[in-house]
């Protein structure tokens, strides 16, 4: 399990030197193979490229014209690129991601259970103070429950559209931005998750 933060820096050409011990664990348990993306281009995701695979595996499940996972196959796509550790333990984050998510001078690297989040210092503070000064952000673990009544497509086999509205957010951080709430306008795009989120019901419609 990937936990707690560590800092560190970005090189001149872009590679940022994972710290051991998050380095350590992932090459010992999935090898060096990495995915490397975003899904705002605020911050970077890196995924060992087996955990990026069981996604992708669990993301078949959802039907192919399904609206939130265009979405999120468009701007993980936009956004990533496969990589790998070098003999120094080092990521190369290409120029895109690199220059949307400020990723220059010292970073955070924050550890997710199986994946690593790497945030601009100044960003994520600014981040956090962003969110402390919201009054009608409610709790984390309200926003952890799902908010849809889930069960299997009445016609049988597929996935109902509340169904694969749920798949996505828990796939990919929670009820927020940018899944089945986004695909239908009902997230608070300045935090990504809370208070305007709506569910939806067994149809597929906003609840």
């Amino acid at each position: 399990m990937l936990r707690g933060n560590f800092s560190a820096k970005i090189d001149d050409k872009g590679r940022l030197k994972i710290p051991s011990a998050f380095r350590t664990p992932i090459e010992q348990r999935h090898g060096v193979e990495l995915f490397v993306t975003s899904l705002s281009g605020e911050f970077v995701r890196i995924y060992p490229m087996s955990v990026w695979e069981s996604i992708e595996a669990r993301l078949a499940q959802v039907p192919s014209s399904h609206p939130a996972r265009i979405r999120f196959f468009d701007r993980v796509n936009y956004f990533g690129q496969p990589a790998e550790f070098d003999k120094q333990g080092r990521v190369s984050i290409h120029g895109r991601l690199r220059e949307s998510a400020s990723m220059t001078g010292e970073v955070d690297v924050f550890g997710h259970y199986d994946y690593l989040e790497v945030w601009n210092h100044d960003r994520f503070v600014a981040k956090l103070q962003r969110e402390m000064t919201r009054a009608r952000w409610r709790s984390l673990e309200s926003d952890a429950e799902p908010r849809a009544r889930i069960g299997p497509d009445r016609a049988g086999g597929g996935l109902s559209g509340a169904r694969a509205g749920w798949i996505l957010p828990r796939l990919y951080g929670g009820w927020g931005w940018p899944f089945a709430c986004a695909a239908r306008g009902g997230c608070d795009a300045s935090t990504r998750i809370g208070p305007r989120c709506r569910g939806v019901d067994d149809g597929g419609r906003d609840a």
